[in-house]
Parts: C-alpha cells; sequence; structure tokens
C-alpha cells in the first residue's frame, strides 16, 4: 500500500491522520516542527548537535543549529513575560 492509499483508507475509515512519523532530530524537520517538540526532546537534540563531529555541515538543519532557532525562539517569547500586564497598544478607545 502506497501512501495515497493509505491516507485514502485511513480517511474512509473516518480516522484521523497521524502526524508526521520520523525521529525527533530529522534533519528534515520544518522549523515549526522542532519547536513544538516537548522541551526534552529539544534538550536532547541539542545534546546530540553539541556532540557531533560536524565537518561539512553546521548542525541539524545542516547550514543553520537547531540550538541557535531554539534559543532564539525562547528568547523571543521571554518579550511577553518581561510585557506583564502591559495593554496592547493598538486600541485606543
Amino acid at each position: 500500500m502506497g501512501r495515497d492509499e493509505c491516507i485514502k483508507t485511513i480517511q474512509r475509515a473516518g480516522l484521523p491522520l497521524p502526524g508526521k512519523s520520523s525521529c525527533f532530530f530529522c534533519p528534515n524537520s520544518k522549523p515549526r516542527e522542532i519547536l513544538s517538540l516537548p522541551d526534552d526532546l529539544k534538550d536532547r537534540a541539542i545534546a546530540i548537535e553539541r556532540n557531533a563531529n560536524l565537518t561539512s555541515v553546521r548542525g541539524l538543519g545542516r547550514r543553520w543549529r537547531w540550538e541557535d532557532l531554539i534559543a532564539s525562539d525562547r528568547d523571543q517569547m521571554r518579550l511577553f513575560d518581561d510585557a506583564g500586564d502591559m495593554p496592547c497598544g493598538c486600541y485606543d478607545g
């Protein structure tokens, strides 16, 4: 059974399609997939990346490091923590 036939069979049965199936450290993962990983798997992937003997790629993202992506996302999310209860500036009324 190929992928298309499998999808049709699942849909005919009224079942939800399963998510992507891969290793949590798959280098083909998209940034949104990486950022949606639980923190323990992010930490394990970063450890793999740090311990790898990388010579032809920069990190698990090949041209970029997962560690940089995850750190950047965490830093950006901290901006919301620092805002506290500050109201949105777009409402004027």
